[in-house]
């Protein structure tokens, strides 16, 4: 016999969109986060509706049952749709939604960037588990007390350029490509991560292929 469970509560959602800070994050985001801080409720989620995903076999889902919830908190104000962008291959949607805890801009994060909303344990280099959603803010820390805060691109310092409001601006780039990158690896903040301004990471990730730094260099000394 199936759980009860008839969503997410409100509560819930809205402590979890909160940890995304001013980012915007996506259903699957979501999703990923309340697996991993609200498993009893993930658990009963999926007992009741399914994992879902291509071949599943189900029109509502576990995912579906998340991007309801977010819709009623969009509905009640307290959240904002952004823009929609394709899902992973393994889901049966074409598209998932994002969202932001603002109506106003929100800050937009590149698959390789290290982002500034979980932690990162004592020490360069740690074994961590990689996705498309790997995080780390001690490991930004390192990465930006090393290189400091100008793109390693072409050499902007954003606080420089447009006073306190730039100051401290600048994108966390990981120079391998995680989808390259095995289940499990080392992860050291000065050998495998470099700091960029938003265009410069922008134009490194705009293509089929992504940009090392020597072709960004290439680009920005034409």
């Amino acid at each position: 016999m199936k759980s009860e469970f008839v969503g997410f509560s409100s509560d819930i959602l809205v402590s979890m969109a909160n940890a995304f800070g001013a980012a915007k994050f996506s259903t699957l985001d979501m999703a990923e986060k309340l697996q991993a801080l609200a498993p009893d409720d993930w658990r009963q989620g999926v007992e009741r509706y399914g994992e879902g995903g291509k071949g599943a076999g189900r029109h509502f889902t576990v995912i579906s049952s998340v991007s309801q919830g977010l819709k009623k908190l969009s509905n009640a104000g307290l959240l904002y749709q952004r823009d929609y962008e394709p899902a992973p291959a393994r889901h049966g949607s074409p598209v998932i939604r994002y969202w932001s805890t603002s109506a106003g801009p929100v800050d937009y994060f590149y698959p390789n960037e290290v982002r500034p909303d979980e932690t990162y344990p004592e020490g360069a280099t740690v074994r961590v588990t990689v996705n498309r959603y790997e995080r780390s803010v001690r490991a930004r820390e390192a990465c930006v007390a090393h290189y400091g805060v100008a793109c390693f691109g072409c050499g902007d310092d954003l606080g420089k350029k447009y006073g306190p409001r730039g100051a401290g601006l600048v994108h966390v780039h990981h120079l391998s490509p995680l989808s390259s990158i095995g289940a499990e690896y080392q992860i050291d903040p000065i050998k495998d991560l470099r700091p960029v301004c938003p265009n410069c990471h922008a134009i490194i990730h705009r293509g089929a292929t992504m940009l090392s730094m020597e072709e960004l260099h290439q680009l920005v000394a034409k």
